[in-house]
């Protein structure tokens, strides 16, 4: 039987499986630093989850004050403890608030929405509303930086030999490990909608406590295909001008700016 995952272990598997299984720790980091440092020191970061990106961004930009933004408040605890053991923890300020609808009374040099946070947003009208929020907290010349990733095995189903709906990838073991005092297994596949653009992303954790009954808990992430065009299209409605964007592997980091 599936359990819903422990709210005190769910920051903490988070990071695990960037680290451990997405392999994802500060490669970006210093991008968004440079950018913080061209640009100036007020940062936004949208769904900051655990401070990942928002925490290290004001160590290494000396003077930054940096503002992580986020609808979970187990997240938000996970990064308030980052903060706490940061020689920054001074510089950077915590908010819950949904990042497709929010108010903050100064504008950004940088609003930034690292790692496949907007692909999160399903559905036009929540991107939309998503983007229009950053760019109205950017000050002019200010800049909205974004990154996602390509999920899509296939670039023409119709030669793949299968017909409309969800292309099925296998669950497999993803990593293994620990977790406060807690092992941890976990196993996953994706399958994607070519249709829908949309990718679900399916989980199965099993934590164990020494000698005890292993808890097993499934869970479904649905991430969104954003390409170069979509993202224009967003932008220019926000009222913000597309700039630079390059890809890394699957990956698109992509840019815009108030005019």
């Amino acid at each position: 039987m599936s359990a819903a995952l422990p709210s005190c272990l769910r920051a903490a598997l988070y990071d695990w499986e960037c680290e451990r299984v997405a392999g994802r720790r500060d490669q970006d980091v210093g991008i968004y630093s440079a950018l913080a440092r061209g640009l100036g020191g007020r940062v936004l970061e949208l769904a900051c989850g655990t401070g990942r990106v928002s925490v290290p961004v004001a160590d290494r930009v000396p003077g930054a004050w940096v503002v992580g933004l986020d609808s979970d408040p187990v997240m938000l605890a996970g990064a308030a403890s980052r903060a706490a053991g940061s020689p920054a923890r001074g510089r950077v300020a915590l908010v819950r608030a949904d990042m497709r609808r929010f108010a903050l009374a100064r504008p950004f040099d940088l609003v930034a929405i690292p790692y496949n946070s907007l692909q999160l947003l399903t559905d036009d009208s929540a991107a939309a509303d998503c983007m229009a929020a950053a760019a109205a907290h950017l000050r002019p010349g200010g800049m909205l930086a974004l990154e996602v990733t390509d999920y899509t095995d296939y670039t023409d189903c119709t030669e793949c030999g299968v017909g409309p709906g969800p292309l099925p990838v296998t669950g497999e073991p993803l990593g293994e490990g620990s977790v406060a005092g807690m092992s941890v297994e976990l196993d996953g596949g994706l399958d994607h909608d070519p249709w829908t653009g949309l990718t679900r992303y399916h989980r199965r954790w099993t934590l164990r406590r020494p000698g005890g009954q292993p808890m097993v808990s499934e869970d479904t992430v649905v991430l969104r295909a954003f390409d170069e065009p979509t993202l224009d299209a967003f932008a220019l409605a926000a009222g913000l001008e597309p700039g630079e964007r390059r890809r890394h592997g699957r990956s698109l980091r992509y840019s815009a700016r108030r005019p």
